[in-house]
C-alpha cells in the first residue's frame, strides 16, 4: 500500500533521527537523547534530500518546514520530548527521543514491580530484570513494487493469448487502489502459471521471497483469474486448484484472504452468467455435517450455535465470530451467521463441511499433507482429489505453501505422498510453491514434487529489484542472573512494555498508519513454557485464567499501571516511569488482552494483543497487527526461529520488532555471546533423504493402504481404510444386547463368506437391526449399534480376505508390486528390499500382521493383553502423522480428577516431562509426581541443603517388570530391578495451606539415567584403512542393524532424580535440593525402557597412557586442556561439590576465581599459582568483590535503596567462606599442575567424546539425508545384560526410534562403498571451523585497523562504511571493503561477513576504539602464553574494563556516558566487540549431546597429532606443477595446492580443468583425478586432488 507525501516524508524523517540514535544504543548508552537542534539538523536533510523532491511538490503533501515535519512525528507518536535528568543539568531546551530509543531504554531498565514497589522511591527495591542487551536496527529490504497495470497486462498478454482469461486477469488489476503495483517477480510469476494453465503444461514453479513480499498474490492472481475463466467455460463441480498447506494455523490464516480475493471476480463471472467462485476447507476441525458441527471438537459449542474455529467474519471492519445455528437445520444449504453483525456466508462460496464437499466440490480445496495422506483412500472424499470415478478431473494446480519447511525425514515422508497422489489422480497437474528463499531451490521442488528438474523453474526478486525502506529492530536481552528472578518475568515484562510500545488497537491502520502495529507475539519451544507464560502473563495483567478481570487482587489494573508517569524525574530515568506509552495511548490501568495458541489451544483470538504460542503458529500466520515478535530462551532451531521473526512486519512499511531472552547459562550464554548468528542466521540447503529406507519402508505401507483403497471404493460397506483398520468397533453398546441375540449376531458374522458379502448386504443390514434391541443409551442408537458392529467386522473380512489374495495368489503379488513401484516412483530393486528385507517388510511384516489383528479382531494371547492398536492402521508400521516418527512404547499419564482425560506421550519424553519433583504446566495446571505437603514440610525441618531419600516408585508409576539391569557403584555391580512404566500418576503440586509448603510451579528436576548398549549377535565388522592417520584411534567399526538380523539392544532406565524444589510457608521462601534415589520394595530399581535399534558400535584403540602419549609441546594443546579441564572441574570437582551443591553457583564462582586470579597476576606481576594461593587464603577479597561487581553489571545503588541482589548476596557469602576458597582452588589446580597420570581418565573421557562428535559429525556430512537428530553418542556402553562390563573403549551412535530407521543402514552402505570417505570426514570434523576461521580473520582485521600491521586502504574502507549515511551506500561500501578483505587473502563467508558486520562496521564507530581492540587483541595473547592457559573473553572484558580510553572515544564523538557504575559499562561493550574464542568457541562447534548423560565437552585439539600429515603442497605458481602433482597421484593417489588468495581466479580454473580432463596413467588404466576438497587455510586456498577408491 503506497504512503501518502507526509507519511513517507515522516517515514524517512524517522529513519534519518532513529539511525543517529541508534550509534549509542549498539553501545549500550540508552540515556542520549536528541536536542532541539540536532532534530532540525536532521529534519532540514530530509526535506532537502533529492529523492524527496517530488513528495514536497506534491499537492497532497502539507509539509513545508522541518517544523510542520516534527509535528507530523508527534502526531504519529514516533518521536516524544522527554523530561529533563534529575541530575540538573544545565541545558532545558527541548530533548527527544524516538519511539525506537525510549523503547531499548525502558527494556534496558526493566524491573520485576509488584505492588509493594509503587510509590516514587520503592521502586528501587524491585529486582533488575536485564543485565545487558545487544541491538541492530537495520533497514527493511522489499521487492520494488513498480509494475503498474499496463506493464503487468503487457507481460501477461505475452503468455496468454486467450482474451477471457486476460479479461478476467485486468478485471483484477483494475481493483488495485490508485498509484500501488506489483513486484515484477509477482508478474513474471503470474505470468509463467497462466502460460501452463492455459496450454495444460505440467510444470513446477518456485516462488522464493522474504516475508511479507508478497509470495502468495504471486500464485493465487493467475490461480483465481484462471479459476473464473473456467467457471464461465465450464461450470462443472470439481477442485481445480488443490491447496496443501504444512500447518494448520497457516492453511486457516489463508483460507480468509483467498475467499476475500475470491469476492473480486464476483462481477465479472455473473456478467457473464456464471457462478461465483467457491472454496472449501478440510481438516481436523472440519466438521462431517451441519448438524454434527454443534458438537464437533474444535467448536466452542453451548447447543444453540458452534463458533467455527476457521473462519471470522469477512466484512469490512468486522470480524467478528461465525457460528453455525442449530435453528438453521432446516435451510436448504449450509451457513455461516456473524455473532456481531449478522453477515451470512452460505455453502454456495464456502464449503465447511465435508457432506457439502462430497456433494458438490469446491473450486478450491485447502487442506492438509495430512488430511491428503489419510483420505487418499476414503471412498466419500478421495474424488476431492481427483481420484476414483467420482472424480471428473484433477486438480489442475497445486499450492504447496511453506516449501522450506518441507526437509529431513518429514519433507521425505511428503515427496512420496504427493508421488502416491499424482500416480493415483493420474499425473495431470502443476505445482507451484511458496518458500522462503532456499538454496538449489529449482533442485530441492523438483525433488519434492517428484516432476522432472527441466520442466521446474524458481522465480524470486532480482537484487536490483529490491529497496530499502523502513526499519526493523532486534534486540536479545541477557536476564539479570543477579536478582534471580526467573527468565519467565523478564519475558513477562518484556511482553507487557513492548505491547505498549505498539500503537493501541484503534490507531493502526494499514493505510493511514502501517508503522508499529498493534498486536505481540511470544513464542516458546516447550508447552509448559508457553502454559507458564501464558498464565503468568495473565495474572501481571490482572486477570484470572478464564480471562476475567481479577478485581479482587487487582481492583485498579495490572501491573503496568505501577509505571505511570510522576513529576519525579528519577523514576522517570530509571526506566519506571512509562510516559511515552502512555503518550501513545495506553491507559497503563487497562489490562492487555491475552491469547494462546498452542497444539491444544488452535486459532488465534481476534481481540487478543498478546498471543502466547508455540511452534503452532510460527509458519505463515499472516496478521497484519503483529509488531512484536518475543522469543523466550534460545532458539532450538533456526530455520524454526526466522519462521517466528517473520510473523512480525507483514505489512508493507511496519517496524516490528524481534526480541529473544536469554538466560547466562548453558546455549543461552553462547547465543548472547554469538548474537551475530541470531541477527543474521543463514539457512542451509534443504535436504530430502528419499533413499532412506526407514521413510520408504512406511510410505510402502502407506502405499498399500492406498491400493486397498482402490480395491474396495465401490464396495457397500463403505470401507474406508484408514477407519477401518485403526481397531477393532466399540462394543460398548453390545452390552445392552440379549445375550442370545448378540450370539446369533457373531454367527452372522461368522457364517457369512467374503465374496457374498456384496449379493448379501441388504439383508445383513436388516438382520443386524432385527437383532438390536429398541431404544438409545446416552444419546446413542441402541437398533443401529448391531449394524455398525457388523458392518466394521465384515469389512474386517473383506479387507482380510484381500490381504491373504495378496500373499497366495503370485499374480495378484506381482500386480501389487507393480502398483506399488508406480506409486512411489522407486526401481524394482528398491521396492523388493521394502517388500521382503528386514525391518519392517511389507508383505513379510505389515501384511501378515494386519491378516493377524483383522482376523482376531485385536484379540492378543488372553483378553488382558490385546494387540496393538492406537487409532490407526498398523502402528507399528507407520505414524499417524507424517511429521511423526515411530515412537517408542507411550505412556499413559493419569491426571488427577475422576472425569479427567487421559493423554499419552512417547516413555521418553513423559518421563522427563513429568521427572519426579518437577512441577509441569503442561496441562494448564500445575501437577507433578512428588510427595505431600507434609512431607516436604519434614524435609525442611532436617535443616540440609540437600536432602536425600529413598522413593518407592510403586507411588507414582503403574510399572511392567523387564529384566534387571547392572551399575558399578564405587568398585561393586549392583543389581537394579528395571520397569517399564505403563502410567504415571499425575497430582496437584501441594498449594498455599497453613504452615504447610507451598511448591511453586517453577521448582525443576533432573533424571539420572542408567544406560546400557550391547549387540546381542555380531554385527558387521569394518576396519578402518592405514593410510588415514585418524583411522589409528580406531580398532573397528562393527554395525548392528535389523537388516543384518543383529540390532542393538538399547536399555536407557532412570535410577534417581534431584529436585531443585522453591516453597513458600506463609512470607518465606525457601529452596531445598532433593535426591531421590529409586527404589521398589526396599530395591535399587530403574523406570524407562528398552528397545531394539539399529547402531553402530566404533572400537577405539586409544593408547594405553594418554598423559604421556599425548605431545604437550603444543603450547595450544596444553592451554586448550587446561581450559577445558577447569570447566570440568567446576562441576565435578568432589571437594568442590561437597562445599557447593549448586551447580549454578558452582560455575560462577569458578569463573569468578579465575578472573580474579588473572587479574592479580597481572596487576601484581606474579605467577598464576601464586594468585591462586593468595585468593584461596583470603588475601585478595577486594578483588573477588571487584570482579563480582564488573561481571555483573550491578548498578550502584543509593544510600538507603534495598538492592535485590540474591545471587550477588550469595555469590558474595559463600566467597567469604574459607572452605569454599579452598574448594575452588583444588579444582583451579588443573590451571597450573603438571599434565600427569591423574588427568588420565578425564583425557579418555574427553577423548571419547571429542571423537563421538566427530563422528556423528561425519556421518552427517557424508551421508547428508541422515537427519542427526534421529542419532545419539554414547560413549559409556555400560554394563551387559550378563553384569559384564566392556574391556575396551567403546563408542555408540544408535538410532533413537526402534526397529531400524535407516540411517545407520546408510552408514554400513557408506563404509562398505567408500570407508576413506567416513575417515576423511571425521578428519574434517576435528579441524578448524568456520566459526574458528571468523576467529582468526576478525583478529588479522583488527591488526590491520588499529594494530602494528596497519592497512591504511583497509582503514579507509571500514571508516567508509561506518560513516555512510543510508543503507544504501553501506550495502556499496560494504560491497568494496569485501573485495579488498579477499584480495588480502581473507574468505568473506556469510558468518565471518555477519561478525564483521555487527561487532566492527557499528555506525560511528570511533578509531580509538580499533586501536583499543588491537591492544587488548595483543595482550590477551602475550597473557595466555605467559601463565600457559587459555583466557575467557570475559577475562579480558574485565581486565579492561578500568580502562578509561573507552570512555574517551565515545566522548569525542558526542555521546553521553552512564553516570555510574562506568566498569559495569565498559564491560558491557567490551563483551559486544570482543567475540570468544579458544575453548569455548571449539566446544559449541563440535557438540557432544545425549539427553541421557550431563553434557561432556569436547576438545579437538586433543587429537590433532593423530590426524593425517599435511604433505607439502604444490605451488601452482611454480614451473613443473603438472609433473609433480601427476608423480604425488601415482604415488599417493592424492595431491594438494595451495593458491594464494588473491591469485585464485586466475589459477584455480586452469588446475581444476587439466587435472580432471587429462587422464592419469596408472600401468594400464587411464583414471580422471576428482577434486575432493576445498579448504582454506590462513591466506591460501588449498584445492585437494584425489583417484576415486574404485580406482
Amino acid at each position: 500500500m503506497a504512503l501518502t507525501p507526509d507519511l513517507t516524508l515522516a517515514e524517512r524523517a524517522l529513519d534519518e533521527l532513529e539511525q543517529i540514535e541508534a550509534r549509542a544504543l549498539v553501545w549500550g548508552l540508552v540515556d542520549n537523547a536528541l536536542g532541539d537542534d540536532e532534530v532540525y539538523e536532521a529534519l532540514n536533510r530530509v526535506l532537502n534530500d533529492k529523492r524527496n523532491s517530488e513528495l514536497r511538490y506534491d499537492v497532497a503533501c502539507n509539509i513545508a518546514t522541518a517544523r510542520d515535519l516534527r509535528d507530523q512525528l508527534v502526531a504519529l507518536r514516533m518521536i516524544f520530548e522527554i523530561p529533563h535528568s534529575h541530575t540538573g543539568s544545565g541545558d532545558h531546551s527541548p530533548r527527544w527521543r524516538t519511539r525506537m530509543a525510549e523503547g531499548v531504554r525502558l527494556i534496558a531498565r526493566l524491573r520485576q514491580m509488584f505492588p509493594q514497589h509503587a510509590g516514587p522511591t520503592q521502586w528501587t527495591s524491585a529486582p533488575t530484570l536485564v543485565a545487558d542487551y545487544r541491538f541492530l536496527r537495520r533497514a527493511r529490504r522489499y521487492p520494488k513494487r513498480d509494475q503498474r497495470r499496463d506493464a503487468v497486462m503487457s507481460v501477461i498478454d505475452t503468455a496468454v493469448t486467450d482474451p477471457l482469461l486476460r479479461s478476467a486477469v485486468a478485471h483484477w488489476l483494475d481493483q488495485m487502489p490508485p498509484n500501488a503495483g506489483m513486484s515484477r517477480f509477482q508478474v513474471d510469476a503470474a505470468a509463467r502459471i497462466l502460460d501452463g494453465l492455459h496450454h495444460r503444461v505440467r510444470a513446477g514453479t518456485l516462488v522464493s521471497a522474504g516475508t511479507g513480499s508478497g509470495k502468495t498474490l504471486a500464485f493465487y492472481l493467475p490461480a483465481l483469474a484462471w479459476i473464473a475463466r473456467q467457471r464461465v467455460e465450464s461450470p462443472k463441480s470439481s477442485v481445480r486448484v488443490l491447496a496443501l498447506y504444512p500447518r494448520n494455523e497457516l492453511l486457516k490464516d489463508q483460507l480468509a484472504e483467498v475467499y476475500e480475493q475470491c469476492g473480486k471476480f464476483d462481477d465479472w463471472i455473473s456478467s457473464r452468467g456464471g457462478a461465483p467462485l467457491r472454496v472449501g476447507v478440510l481438516y481436523g476441525e472440519t466438521p462431517g455435517t451441519r448438524h454434527s458441527a454443534l458438537k464437533q471438537s474444535g467448536w466452542r459449542s453451548n447447543g444453540r450455535e458452534s463458533i467455527c474455529p476457521f473462519f471470522t467474519c469477512p466484512k469490512p471492519g468486522c470480524g467478528g465470530e461465525m457460528v453455525v445455528r442449530a435453528e438453521d437445520k432446516e435451510l436448504a444449504r449450509d451457513r455461516l451467521v456473524c455473532k456481531s453483525c449478522g453477515h451470512c456466508v452460505e455453502s454456495d462460496r464456502l464449503a465447511f463441511t465435508r457432506e457439502a464437499m462430497a456433494k458438490e466440490p469446491p473450486d478450491v480445496l485447502f487442506t492438509s499433507v495430512e488430511m491428503l495422506n489419510r483420505h487418499l483412500s476414503n471412498p466419500q472424499l478421495r474424488h476431492l482429489f481427483g481420484i476414483g470415478p467420482k472424480a471428473l478431473e484433477a486438480p489442475s494446480l497445486v499450492l504447496m505453501d511453506e516449501v522450506h519447511l518441507y526437509s529431513g525425514t518429514y519433507g521425505a515422508q511428503v515427496a512420496y505422498l504427493m508421488r502416491r497422489w499424482w500416480s493415483a489422480s493420474g499425473r495431470r497437474s502443476s505445482f507451484v510453491g511458496l518458500s522462503a528463499t532456499i538454496s538449489e531451490g529449482r533442485r530441492f521442488f523438483a525433488s519434492l514434487t517428484g516432476l522432472d528438474d527441466s520442466v521446474v523453474q524458481e522465480i524470486k526478486p532480482l537484487e536490483n529489484d529490491i529497496i530499502d525502506e523502513g526499519a526493523e529492530y532486534l534486540l536479545a536481552l541477557r536476564g539479570d542472573p543477579v536478582s534471580q528472578a526467573a527468565l519467565l518475568s523478564t519475558t513477562i515484562q518484556t511482553l507487557m512494555l513492548s505491547a505498549r510500545l505498539l500503537d493501541p488497537r484503534n490507531r493502526f491502520d494499514k493505510t493511514s498508519n502501517p508503522f508499529f502495529g498493534w498486536r505481540a507475539f511470544a513464542f516458546t519451544d516447550q508447552l509448559d513454557a508457553a502454559n507458564r507464560l501464558f498464565r503468568n502473563l495473565l495474572d501481571a495483567e490482572g486477570r484470572h485464567f478464564s480471562g476475567h478481570p481479577n478485581t479482587s487482587r487487582y481492583p485498579e489494573g495490572g501491573l503496568a499501571r505501577l509505571r505511570s508517569s510522576l513529576e519525579q524525574n528519577r523514576r522517570y530515568d530509571g526506566g519506571q516511569d512509562w510516559r511515552v506509552p502512555e503518550n501513545i495511548g495506553h491507559k497503563l490501568e487497562t489490562r492487555l488482552e491475552i491469547a494462546r495458541t498452542t497444539a491444544l489451544d488452535s486459532g488465534v483470538s481476534a481481540a487478543s494483543e498478546v498471543v502466547v504460542a508455540t511452534a503452532a503458529l510460527e509458519v505463515g500466520f499472516d496478521d497484519p497487527a503483529v509488531g512484536v515478535v518475543v522469543q523466550h530462551k534460545a532458539p532450538r532451531d533456526i530455520a524454526s526461529f526466522l519462521q517466528r521473526k517473520g510473523r512480525a512486519g507483514r505489512t508493507r512499511h511496519m517496524r516490528p520488532w524481534t526480541m529473544i531472552v536469554l538466560t547466562d547459562y548453558g546455549r543461552d550464554r553462547l547465543a548472547y555471546q554469538a548474537y551475530d548468528t541470531l541477527f543474521d542466521p543463514e539457512l542451509p540447503a534443504r535436504q530430502l533423504p528419499l533413499s532412506n529406507r526407514y521413510v520408504q519402508r512406511m510410505q510402502s505401507v502407506y502405499a498399500l493402504l492406498d491400493e486397498l483403497g482402490d480395491m474396495t471404493h465401490t464396495d457397500p460397506l463403505g470401507i474406508y481404510v484408514w477407519r477401518d483398520m485403526k481397531g477393532p468397533p466399540d462394543e460398548a453398546l453390545l452390552k445392552h444386547w440379549e445375550p442370545h441375540n448378540l450370539r446369533e449376531l457373531r454367527e452372522v458374522l461368522k457364517s457369512t463368506q467374503p465374496a457374498k458379502i456384496s449379493a448379501q448386504h441388504n439383508a445383513l443390514r436388516i438382520k443386524a437391526k432385527q437383532l438390536a434391541p429398541k431404544g438409545w443409551h446416552r444419546g446413542e442408537n441402541l437398533e443401529t449399534s448391531g449394524w455398525y458392529w457388523l458392518k466394521t467386522r465384515l469389512a474386517h473380512k473383506r479387507l482380510h480376505d484381500l490381504l491373504k489374495h495378496v500373499l497366495i495368489r503370485q499374480d495378484a503379488g506381482e500386480r501389487l508390486a507393480a502398483s506399488l513401484q508406480k506409486r512411489l516412483a522407486i526401481p524394482r530393486e528398491d521396492l523388493n528390499v521394502l517388500l521382503w528385507n528386514h525391518p519392517r517388510p511389507l508383505l513379510l511384516g505389515a501384511v501378515p500382521t494386519a491378516m493377524r489383528r483383522l482376523q482376531m479382531n485385536w484379540l492378543g494371547k488372553d483378553s488382558a493383553h490385546p494387540d496393538y492398536s492406537a487409532g490407526h492402521p498398523l502402528p507399528d508400521y507407520i505414524p499417524a502423522n507424517l511429521f511423526d516418527d515411530l515412537s517408542l512404547p507411550e505412556m499413559r499419564l493419569a491426571l488427577p480428577g475422576e472425569a479427567a482425560d487421559d493423554h499419552y506421550l512417547p516413555v521418553q519424553q513423559a518421563l522427563g516431562e513429568f521427572a519426579p519433583g518437577k512441577v509441569s504446566r503442561r496441562y494448564d495446571h500445575a501437577l507433578w509426581l512428588g510427595v505431600s505437603a507434609q512431607t516436604l514440610k519434614s524435609y525442611l525441618d532436617m535443616n540440609q541443603e540437600i536432602v536425600e531419600q529413598d522413593a518407592d516408585i510403586g507411588d507414582w508409576y503403574q510399572m511392567q517388570g523387564e529384566r534387571p539391569f547392572h551399575r558399578m557403584e564405587g568398585r561393586k555391580v549392583v543389581e537394579y530391578q528395571a520397569f517399564r512404566p505403563r502410567t504415571a500418576r499425575l497430582q496437584a503440586a501441594p498449594a498455599r495451606s497453613a504452615g504447610l509448603p507451598e511448591i511453586s510451579d517453577t521448582t525443576n528436576a533432573q533424571l539420572k539415567w542408567s544406560s546400557h548398549l550391547e549387540g546381542p549377535r555380531d554385527g558387521t565388522e569394518f576396519r578402518p584403512p592405514e593410510h588415514i592417520g585418524v583411522s589409528r584411534l580406531f580398532s573397528s567399526l562393527v554395525a548392528h542393524t535389523h537388516a543384518g538380523q543383529s540390532a542393538a539392544l538399547i536399555r536407557r532406565y532412570a535410577i534417581a532424580s534431584r529436585a531443585d524444589m522453591r516453597m513458600r510457608i506463609g512470607n518465606t521462601s525457601h529452596r531445598l535440593t532433593v535426591d531421590w534415589r529409586f527404589t521398589q520394595e526396599g530395591k535399587p530399581s530403574g523406570v524407562g525402557f528398552e528397545i531394539d535399534a539399529d547402531a553402530l558400535l566404533i572400537v577405539l584403540n586409544l593408547p594405553a597412557e594418554l598423559h604421556k602419549s599425548i605431545d604437550w609441546s603444543d603450547e595450544a594443546r596444553v592451554r586448550a586442556a587446561r581450559a577445558a579441564r577447569y570447566n570440568w572441574e567446576a562441576q565435578h570437582c568432589p571437594s568442590f561439590v561437597e562445599t557447593v551443591a549448586n551447580p549454578f553457583l558452582r560455575g560462577w564462582i569458578a569463573q569468578i576465581f579465575q578472573i580474579a586470579a588473572i587479574l592479580v597476576a597481572t596487576t601484581e606481576k606474579l605467577s598464576l599459582t601464586v594468585a591462586l594461593n593468595e585468593l584461596a587464603n583470603g588475601a585478595r577479597m577486594e578483588m573477588l568483590q571487584g570482579v563480582l561487581s564488573t561481571v555483573f553489571q550491578m548498578p550502584e545503588t543509593e544510600p538507603g535503596d534495598e538492592s535485590p541482589d540474591r545471587l550477588r548476596q550469595a555469590l558474595t557469602e559463600a566467597l567469604g567462606l574459607e572452605s569454599v576458597r579452598l574448594a575452588v582452588r583444588d579444582a583451579a589446580r588443573v590451571l597450573v599442575m603438571p599434565i600427569d597420570a591423574e588427568w588420565e581418565t578425564w583425557l579418555a573421557r574427553t577423548m571419547r567424546a571429542t571423537l563421538g562428535a566427530a563422528c556423528l559429525e561425519a556421518i552427517q556430512q557424508a551421508c547428508p539425508q541422515v537427519d542427526p537428530e534421529g542419532l545419539i553418542v554414547d560413549i559409556d556402553p555400560g554394563i551387559r545384560l550378563d553384569g559384564t562390563a566392556p574391556q575396551r573403549a567403546e563408542i555408540w551412535i544408535s538410532e533413537t526410534s526402534p526397529g531400524g530407521n535407516g540411517m545407520i543402514e546408510q552408514v554400513v552402505e557408506l563404509l562398505a562403498s567408500r570407508p576413506d570417505s567416513f575417515y576423511r570426514h571425521v578428519e574434517a570434523a576435528l579441524e578448524a571451523s568456520d566459526l574458528e576461521s571468523t576467529n582468526t580473520q576478525l583478529k588479522q582485521l583488527v591488526e590491520w585497523l588499529g594494530g602494528n600491521d596497519r592497512k591504511t586502504e583497509i582503514v579507509d574502507a571500514v571508516m567508509r562504511v561506518r560513516n555512510a549515511t543510508s543503507p544504501t551506500t553501506a550495502q556499496a561500501e560494504f560491497a568494496r571493503l569485501r573485495a579488498d578483505l579477499v584480495r588480502r587473502g581473507q574468505a568473506v563467508f556469510h558468518g565471518y561477513a555477519v561478525a564483521l558486520s555487527l561487532r566492527m562496521l557499528r555506525p560511528g564507530s570511533p578509531e580509538e576504539i580499533d586501536r583499543l581492540i588491537a591492544e587488548i587483541h595483543d595482550h590477551w595473547i602475550r597473557l595466555e602464553h605467559l601463565h600457559g592457559i587459555e583466557i575467557d573473553v570475559r577475562v579480558m572484558c574485565a581486565v579492561y574494563s578500568s580502562d578509561t580510553r573507552l570512555d574517551a572515544a565515545f566522548v569525542s564523538s558526542g555521546l553521553v556516558l552512564p553516570m555510574s557504575d562506568r566498569e559495569s559499562w565498559r564491560f558491557g561493550v567490551l563483551m559486544g566487540l570482543l567475540w570468544p574464542q579458544g575453548h569455548a568457541l571449539r566446544a559449541v562447534n563440535l557438540p557432544l549431546s545425549n539427553r541421557f548423560v550431563p553434557n561432556i565437552a569436547t576438545e579437538r585439539l586433543l587429537l590433532g597429532q593423530w590426524l593425517t600429515q599435511r604433505q607439502a603442497p604444490i605451488d601452482p605458481s611454480q614451473p613443473g606443477w603438472l609433473e609433480n602433482a601427476r608423480e604425488q597421484l601415482i604415488a599417493r593417489s592424492e595431491a594438494v595446492f595451495a593458491v594464494v588468495a588473491d591469485q585464485a581466479h586466475e589459477l584455480v580454473p586452469t588446475i581444476i580443468r587439466t587435472l580432471t580432463v587429462e587422464p592419469i596413467h596408472f600401468d594400464y588404466l587411464n583414471v580422471f583425478a576428482t577434486l575432493s576438497s576445498v579448504r582454506r587455510r590462513d591466506d591460501t586456498i588449498e584445492l585437494h586432488f584425489s583417484i576415486p577408491e574404485s580406482a
